[in-house]
């Protein structure tokens, strides 16, 4: 049992950043989520082997967890749903404050980052701030390096990536309520 935690370890952070960016647990950005899943599951394979059985036998629990959380998520009320976004995106927000901005440019672009209501300017903010500081990392959906001052406010490409964002946001939105409505359409965690 123990091959199948190491990934679950990954997926379990990695759905409770979706969700506490205000995905709902509805991937956005998969390959991107793909690297993190694995980033956070390396130190947990790493130190597997050290750890004593009871320590082994817990860790395994976490793709038992994993499992439990995606088979239920897409069942709970909505407002149930919606606590829980809002606990852990305050859990992480408070996580990003002194985060690199290396971290903080990987998780926006993965669309993990808290970017709903109060955490959205805060953390467009601190992201364009880190292009200004470290240009580097202004770079576009095809990796090519975004001229100076083209990642600030007010900026075509500030403006390209919260309409993006929301319209994602919307798109959720509407699976959601089609799911509760009844309707013909489904929303499926995968």
């Amino acid at each position: 049992m123990h091959r199948a935690w190491p990934p679950a370890s990954g997926d379990l952070w990695v759905c409770v950043l979706n969700v506490a960016a205000g995905n709902d647990g509805m991937p956005q950005q998969p390959e991107a989520e793909q690297a993190f899943k694995e980033v956070f599951a390396q130190p947990v394979a790493a130190a597997y082997p050290s750890l004593s059985a009871d320590d082994q036998q817990s860790l395994a629990q976490l793709a038992v967890l994993d499992a439990q959380l995606h088979q239920a998520w897409p069942s709970l009320p909505v407002q149930q749903r919606f606590a829980a976004r809002d606990q852990w995106a305050a859990a992480v927000q408070s996580q990003m404050v002194g985060a690199p901005c290396e971290l903080i440019d990987a998780l926006a672009r993965a669309q993990l980052l808290p970017s709903f209501g109060q955490y959205q300017q805060p953390n467009l903010d601190r992201l364009v701030a880190c292009w200004n500081e470290h240009p580097e990392l202004a770079k576009d959906r095809q990796g090519n390096a975004l001229p100076r001052g083209q990642g600030g406010t007010g900026s075509h490409a500030t403006f390209v990536g919260l309409m993006n964002a929301n319209t994602m946001s919307y798109a959720a939105s509407m699976n959601i309520a089609s799911n509760i409505g009844g309707g013909a359409y489904t929303y499926v965690v995968k």
